[in-house]
């Protein structure tokens, strides 16, 4: 494994029960988070002297608001705690457009605020969103309380949620909820996309501004979700430029990703000189997963993450999509173990409660698969070029 030169961090890991279990009723993600935790813990990392294990509070409805619309937050206010027709949360089929069980009924005011099909009514809704945004709002605080300057929350990372309506599985957006709370204290906060999908509710929200600059790496093609995030898409008003959008094609390797990254990253982090960090970490990216599209590894996306690392300024890590549970657990476990600049052995713990789901191989490890990449050298030194015209083209802030 990379090692990570600061051996100083100081090191909040955002977790507790009901965090985890709120984040694994989304079936989509079903158990996900458990097995996360699990290997982390099975690894020893919980008991690192440079991590600080802290339980989340749950968001106040005032909070929700400093995003979430009124309208929206009235909705989930009237939605029962309990619904007896969703039968839908038993399916299998974790495709964005899957369809409902007919015995599911959708009103119109449902399909308003984006609750049906990719995200379907669930139980206590309203508590799942406090609890999941609390989660993200507790890993800011850590950082603007100075207990730490990089805090994890493998349980945040929803980047589709809008103001007025649920999205690509994200009820809510804790993801602008953290930057809100972080722009208090900092002037210049640089949120970076590593999620297979565009990060489109979290750059819709500073889409105006120049107080944060997005820069959402991810797959672009025909039908692919959400459809947005095309270089051109750059911002508008105050914020013209301060979106950065860094499409691929499918199957991208690493032998493509990561120098990709590597030069749009120092480009925007020399134009824009952040004070601070936030990192959406979406497993969606790696090799095989049900819903991806890119042909990445653990290791590939370890060299990108340790770029970011290198710079000065504190960091928030989120998780967000990942649709094969346990390579989600192999690499949020691995950037955990690279933040604190310890190295993991090869062979998954025997004693990790999910252990047998580790076979055949029973590694850390992960291969890519052998597939066509469908993006070229001169394609992506284009599209860093037309990044670079879009910064040039803009006022250095002040």
């Amino acid at each position: 494994m990379l090692k990570n030169v600061n051996n100083n961090q100081k090191v909040v890991y955002v977790t507790n029960d009901e965090l985890r279990n709120e984040c694994d009723r989304i079936e989509s993600i079903k158990n996900r988070s458990q097995r996360v935790h699990s290997l982390i813990k099975s690894y020893g990392l919980l008991n690192h002297p440079q991590l600080k294990v802290q339980s989340p509070r749950k968001l106040t409805e005032i909070e929700l608001a400093s995003f979430h619309s009124s309208d929206y937050i009235s909705y989930l206010k009237s939605l029962p705690k309990q619904n007896p027709n969703n039968s839908s949360l038993n399916s299998t089929d974790i495709s964005f457009s899957s369809t409902f069980d007919a015995s599911t009924v959708i009103s119109d005011e449902d399909l308003e605020f984006g609750i049906g099909y990719d995200c379907p009514k669930i139980d206590n809704l309203l508590n799942f969103i406090l609890t999941i945004s609390g989660g993200t709002v507790s890993a800011v605080e850590s950082i603007l309380n100075n207990e730490a300057n990089i805090a994890i929350n493998w349980c945040g990372g929803w980047h589709h949620a809008q103001k007025d309506a649920a999205s690509g599985f994200c009820y809510t957006n804790d993801i602008v909820l953290g930057i809100e709370r972080l722009k208090e204290k900092f002037k210049k906060i640089l949120y970076i996309d590593l999620d297979v999908h565009h990060g489109d509710g979290v750059e819709q929200a500073f889409y105006a501004t120049k107080k944060v600059l997005t820069l959402s790496f991810h797959l672009q093609e025909p039908g692919f979700f959400p459809g947005t995030g095309e270089i051109e898409s750059c911002g508008i008003g105050n914020g013209k430029g301060f979106a950065i959008n860094v499409p691929y094609n499918f199957n991208i390797t690493g032998e493509h990703f990561i120098k990709y990254f590597h030069n749009v990253f120092e480009l925007v982090h020399a134009f824009y000189e952040p004070e601070v960090f936030v990192i959406q970490c979406g497993a969606d990216i790696l090799s095989g997963d049900p819903l991806g599209g890119a042909n990445l590894t653990i290791n590939d996306m370890e060299k990108c993450i340790k770029n970011i690392l290198d710079k000065n300024g504190p960091k928030i890590f989120l998780g967000g999509g990942g649709y094969d549970p346990i390579n989600a657990a192999k690499y949020w476990t691995q950037i955990t173990s690279l933040i604190l600049d310890t190295t993991l052995d090869e062979d998954i713990p025997d004693q990790d409660e999910f252990f047998l789901e580790y076979g055949p191989c029973y590694t850390i490890n992960m291969e890519r698969k052998q597939l066509k990449d469908f993006n070229t050298k001169q394609k992506l030194e284009d599209n860093c070029n037309k990044i670079k015209c879009i910064l040039n083209n803009i006022n250095k802030i002040t």
